[in-house]
């Protein structure tokens, strides 16, 4: 699977509601899952709080995903949301990804 920046000159749109190069459109559930993995997440000081970027990262990996394995589950989605979330997680708190 070929990675790209999120903030890349990439293939996809950079507005929030825009149609994937795949056709697809981010539905509700998969932008409230995004929304509520921090709200289950057990990690006492986890403060991520998804944004445009964290929906724009799902998006991304669900068409990666889907060019892959030619198809989408929900547990694809919830793979794409925790892989998202980590990323987002993992970058607030990294001092050197920060400068």
């Amino acid at each position: 699977m070929n990675v790209e920046s999120v903030n890349s000159a990439g293939s996809f749109s950079q507005n929030e509601g825009d149609a994937l190069p795949t056709g697809l459109q981010p539905d509700d559930q998969a932008i409230a899952s995004v929304e509520s993995v921090n709200d289950e997440s057990t990690a006492p000081d986890s403060q991520v709080q998804p944004g445009s970027q964290t929906i724009r990262l799902v998006q991304l990996l669900l068409t990666e995903l889907q060019a892959e394995i030619h198809t989408l589950s929900a547990g694809a989605e919830a793979v794409a949301t925790r892989i998202a979330t980590e990323v987002e997680r993992i970058c607030a708190k990294s001092d050197r990804i920060q400068n």
